[in-house]
């Protein structure tokens, strides 16, 4: 019997965790990073540019990742009556 309940409480903080990433990716706008370009090049002449861009954190990881830790916290509940 103390093995099932020390799952179950796994099992909730594994799926309270995996909300809190959820909404933590949904939060979060992406990664930013800077890129840097050489425009021109003559001589001892160099032009360059730089350009902020972000590599998007996805909205389906985070929906999926609620979705899940839902899942799992409404399962594990179930198991308990």
């Amino acid at each position: 019997m103390r093995k099932g309940v020390s799952l179950m409480n796994v099992a909730v903080l594994v799926g309270i965790a995996l909300v809190v990433f959820g909404a933590v990716v949904l939060a979060y706008d992406g990664i930013p990073y800077t890129e840097e370009d050489t425009v021109i090049d003559i001589g001892e002449f160099e032009m360059r540019t730089t350009q902020e861009k972000r590599i998007p954190g996805s909205p389906l990881i985070g929906g999926l990742a609620i979705a899940g830790g839902v899942l799992l916290r409404l399962v594990s509940r179930g198991r308990r009556r």
